[in-house]
């Protein structure tokens, strides 16, 4: 059975930045089988982990072209790759072992990412999130991130154990 712990960790770089600038979120979790399994749910059953309630309302499911440069978005596919919202681009793509996704916004900020790690254990596989944010985001915006990924990890790792 998949584990999650969530850690948040606010930091700031005081010489450039006013405090509170910089915020990161971080959750881990486990799963029991090898790092190819986890990243084949990751990237080709997106939509199957990454759905409501953590979409807009009435948003279509998550989707993602998995490629260096691809889109994340939620939306339908259609002839011309998809239609929707678009939430991020892939920055950096290396499987089974890593993903970035930039310009991830969330309110109060103006910069973001996602970073999501996939490591072989003895057990099978750790998946870290690490959801960076730069600009004002509210304590509560920071559980609510927290709070989703993990929920979120529990439903990929799940997935990934079938």
């Amino acid at each position: 059975m998949p584990g999650t712990d969530a850690t948040m960790d606010q930091t700031t770089d005081t010489a450039d930045l006013d405090p509170g600038d910089e915020t990161s979120v971080v959750v881990t979790a486990a799963a029991a089988v090898p790092p190819e399994q986890v990243w084949h749910t990751l990237v080709e059953r997106t939509s199957d982990w990454w759905s409501t309630p953590y979409l807009a309302p009435d948003a279509e499911p998550m989707r993602l072209e998995a490629h260096l440069g691809g889109r994340v978005w939620s939306g339908s596919r259609t002839a011309d790759g998809g239609t929707g919202q678009l939430h991020g681009t892939i920055r950096a793509f290396d499987p089974p072992e890593r993903l970035e996704v930039g310009s991830v916004l969330v309110p109060g900020a103006y910069a973001g990412s996602i970073t999501i790690t996939v490591e072989r254990t003895g057990l099978g596989s750790e998946v870290r999130v690490e959801q960076m944010a730069r600009g004002r985001v509210d304590a509560t915006v920071e559980e609510r991130i927290s709070t989703g990924w993990t929920q979120l990890l529990a439903r990929l790792t799940d997935l990934a154990d079938r």
